[in-house]
């Protein structure tokens, strides 16, 4: 198989890849990576453990075997799976990641090569040069690895056994434990239970493929494939199962919600062993009793509730609701300031709307008044440069930029801040740019006037469907429809369709206007996440990406900043802004919305319809409507309006050498390291002849045709550490052998092409008359 035919990335999750253990990656390997790793920052050290384990899946991917040394002799061949495992890693097809990530640990790895090259004194094969530029560099790697031939097997083992749910989202179970018990054969079979199970559902968990799992990985028990056709012995082995889930549910006493756990169990686990495993024989059924406990009824639960210097609050609604009040009090919140609350949010949000409507707006005009800027013709910033913020036409000219260029993704433009400069999150509000958190208000007022949606509708709503038809917004006479999925109601009645009125249809023609040079891009990229209608810039030319948590985007101490300072600029005050940015949520306004309907109207059945519920439950008021407001209502309103409300309610530095000399030989590593070579001696062959081998792409063949970064000082210790080499008792170290040889290459290189560069023979004349072995006498030998 090849990894271009793969829908999930081989590594896609980090828990079940840190569980793999090492079987290829030798014990010599790890102390020449480990030595090298802890000269790293401790980000880098972190990425050093992922970058050993990509190694080591790579490796058993494409059943490649490791040598047992790590030395100069065998260095050439590592070298030769690091250009490989480079390719691995820059795949989507190989690792799950942004791309930023991908970056990263391109970055490390290359690092960490030439480090272990230098600490056994071999010299690097192939010219890291040839792929510093991520992504297009990289390229002719990742087809190499995404067409060389996998190990099928393997491939399923590390992807953690993808499972595809009847909606099209992708998880995996965590099958190592039963593969290392009970074999290949037994777990494929297991495998394909899972697929089963899950492909037939829209969304769940693998609770009991996980909880059989879990026991087999952590528990010492005795049982077989042999024990497993038994089901005596399976009554007893799923008794041990149920007994290993709860009390890893509950580790050092955690009492976490039990209704949830025993729940999980009930849901989760009897069908799935039941309809999709005992009916294949695979694992007998138990002749005893299976665990079943007893479900827990949580609907007269308190939820919602937290403590706060008054008290105990409701805070389901935007505005806070202390559970003991006043009949006085609850009057005012139920005939004033729910709905005020609410009022406020709704106008926030639609300000927020049009002032970035016409910011955007703006930016289509002024394009057409400015020049489009170049890197080329960018130059440097001065206050008169055409791309300086003081420059008076500096807007007009980035305006016609971003819209000549469409979105400037920081990964693949250069200098970037030469055309947009410096904080790119003033263009965020300067060219309307859609990053963290900018499109929560055009999200709050479409929920503001249709409270049925919720916040996951618009985290998995796509505008456009699969065969790049528009499915997600269909216009009619009557105006346009909202079309998506909320799942919670059943595959029947899961589909959602929303008539929107003017100003939430106003909200989301924003949102697709504001998105739209992102929605290009990705799709340039052929990146899938275009259709989806929520996409955000990050802080401002990050790679766009899909907005799928939308509660962290009024949660984080960033987005209550964020939300306080619009409030501010809503025309709140400092205690209004500051209340309002504590309150504030998808949640709560859809939730206060709903509430404002039954205050209306007095009937939970218009409440429910008005929430998007499929029917209506008489533990809706308990949700959304704070105790004490409807205690009013019972102990009121009844004797008032006479109706039925309650009743359905209660249904439930350079001279370094001459100064002071080194004083180890890591010192001189990372001082010629830094100062003497920034790109390898030598080059790739440009050879007309064919090679069979297409992994030789960037192979060190003859040597370069520049160097750089040469003065007296560099080259004193070069040729002092090329002495010391010459000394036939003594053995150098691995560093100093590595620059005796590249020292050896180089001179004889600045002698022959010095002819024009007075300099540089000046240099390495004055270099020979100082060089002495005696220089580096203590630090050059082992």
């Amino acid at each position: 198989m090849n990894a271009h035919l793969l829908d999930l990335a081989i590594i896609n999750n980090w828990c079940a890849v840190r569980s793999h253990p090492y079987k290829v990656l030798s014990q010599a390997f790890f102390e020449v990576w480990n030595k090298c790793a802890m000269t790293l920052a401790l980000n880098g050290q972190r990425k050093c453990s992922n970058l050993t384990q990509f190694l080591e899946c790579f490796l058993q991917i494409s059943d490649q075997r490791a040598p047992e040394t790590f030395d100069a002799s065998s260095f050439r061949v590592w070298d030769r799976y690091f250009k490989q495992l480079l390719g691995a890693i820059c795949s989507e097809k190989f690792y799950c990641a942004k791309p930023s990530a991908r970056v990263a640990q391109m970055s490390i790895l290359l690092s960490m090569r030439r480090k272990m090259a230098a600490e056994v004194g071999a010299l690097l094969t192939w010219d890291a040069s040839e792929f510093s530029k991520f992504p297009e560099k990289t390229e002719p790697l990742t087809r190499l690895f995404e067409t060389m031939p996998l190990n099928p097997g393997s491939v399923v083992i590390w992807q953690g056994w993808p499972c595809r749910s009847k909606s099209g989202a992708m998880t995996s179970v965590k099958l190592l434990p039963l593969h290392t018990s009970f074999g290949a054969e037994f777990t494929e079979m297991f495998y394909e239970a899972c697929k089963a199970y899950f492909g037939a559902r829209h969304r769940t968990r693998l609770t009991g493929a996980h909880a059989f799992s879990e026991f087999i990985a952590e528990t010492n028990h005795s049982f077989t494939i042999e024990s497993l056709a038994d089901e005596i012995q399976t009554t007893e082995l799923f008794k041990q199962i149920y007994e290993h889930y709860l009390r890893s549910a509950y580790k050092d006493g955690d009492s976490g919600d039990i209704g949830r756990v025993i729940n999980l169990w009930r849901c989760g686990v009897k069908t799935f062993f039941y309809d999709y495993v005992f009916a294949t024989g695979l694992i007998a059924k138990p002749k005893g009793t299976f665990p079943m406990p007893a479900p827990v009824n949580r609907k007269h639960e308190p939820t919602h509730i937290r403590s706060s210097p008054d008290g105990e609050i409701h805070e389901k609604l935007l505005t806070p609701v202390p559970l003991t009040v006043s009949d006085e009090e609850a009057m005012h919140l139920i005939f004033t300031q729910i709905k005020s609350d609410l009022d406020a949010a709704k106008e926030w949000a639609w300000n927020e709307v049009v002032r970035v409507a016409h910011i955007s707006e703006r930016r289509k005009i002024l394009a057409k008044q400015g020049k489009v800027r170049t890197i080329e013709s960018a130059g440097r910033h001065t206050e008169k440069s055409p791309t300086s913020w003081e420059h008076a036409d500096h807007l007009k000219n980035a305006a016609a930029t971003y819209e000549s260029h469409g979105y400037p993704c920081s990964l693949d433009i250069h200098a970037l801040h030469l055309l947009f400069p410096r904080p790119a999150s003033r263009w965020v509000e300067e060219l309307a740019i859609p990053a963290t958190g900018a499109l929560l208000p055009h999200c709050a007022v479409i929920v503001g006037e249709h409270p049925q949606i919720t916040p996951a509708f618009f985290e998995e709503h796509q505008l456009y469907n699969k065969e790049h038809k528009l499915s997600g917004l269909v216009q009619t006479d009557g105006g346009e429809i909202l079309v998506g999925d909320k799942r919670r109601r059943g595959a029947e009645l899961a589909e959602q369709r929303i008539t929107l009125n003017e100003r939430s249809a106003f909200a989301l023609k924003q949102i697709i206007i504001l998105t739209t040079p992102l929605r290009d891009y990705l799709r340039m990229k052929g990146d899938d996440n275009w259709r989806y209608l929520l996409l955000t810039a990050g802080k401002g030319f990050a790679y766009p990406r899909r907005v799928n948590r939308i509660a962290s985007l009024s949660s984080t101490p960033a987005s209550l900043l964020r939300l306080k300072t619009s409030a501010r600029r809503a025309g709140m005050n400092e205690v209004e802004a500051e209340r309002f940015s504590d309150r504030f949520s998808l949640a709560t306004l859809r939730a206060s919305a709903g509430t404002l309907v039954f205050i209306e109207t007095k009937s939970v059945e218009k409440m429910a319809k008005a929430l998007g519920h499929a029917k209506y439950e008489p533990a809706l008021l308990d949700r959304y409507l704070p105790k004490v407001l409807r205690d009013f209502f019972q102990e009121r309103w009844i004797r008032i309006f006479q109706t039925g409300i309650i009743v359905q309610a209660l249904q439930e530095s350079k001279h370094l050498l001459k100064a002071s000399g080194f004083s180890s030989m890591r010192e001189v590593d990372l001082f010629l390291g830094k100062h003497a070579l920034h790109i390898p001696l030598i080059d790739r062959d440009i050879s007309d002849e064919p090679t069979e081998d297409a992994w030789s792409i960037g192979d060190i063949k003859k040597r370069r045709e520049v160097v750089f970064s040469l003065n007296e000082e560099v080259l004193t210790l070069m040729l002092s550490i090329s002495l010391a080499a010459e000394q036939p008792a003594r053995t150098l170290s691995p560093h100093a052998r590595y620059w005796a040889e590249m020292t050896n290459a180089l001179v004889p290189y600045i002698q022959s092409a010095s002819n024009h560069r007075t300099d540089i023979r000046e240099f390495l004349s004055s270099a020979k008359k100082n060089a002495s072995a005696s220089l580096v006498e203590n630090i050059a030998y082992e």
